[in-house]
């Protein structure tokens, strides 16, 4: 996790569209960035899980996974 601050102190966290978009925030921040992703945008567990292994191996597992969305609904989801 340490690798993702910047001079050791600063923390981006950006949300992404896709996995193309996920690709360029990482290289716009040099990596120092997590990346979120909702889960809210799948309709599996299994679906999700694929979804944040495949943004995980073009971004070097800088993935943040957002659990809700705003959405209170889905904390039921989560817990």
């Amino acid at each position: 996790m340490s690798q993702r601050f910047y001079k050791g102190r600063t923390a981006l966290n950006v949300l992404a569209k896709d996995i193309a978009n996920a690709k360029e925030i990482y290289e716009a921040a040099e990596g120092y960035v997590l990346v979120g992703v909702l889960s809210k945008d799948y309709k599996t567990v299994e679906e999700a899980v694929t979804a944040m292994k495949q943004y995980g191996q073009e971004i070097e597992d800088a993935v943040s996974i957002g659990l809700g969305a705003g959405d209170n609904r889905q904390a039921a989801i989560v817990a």
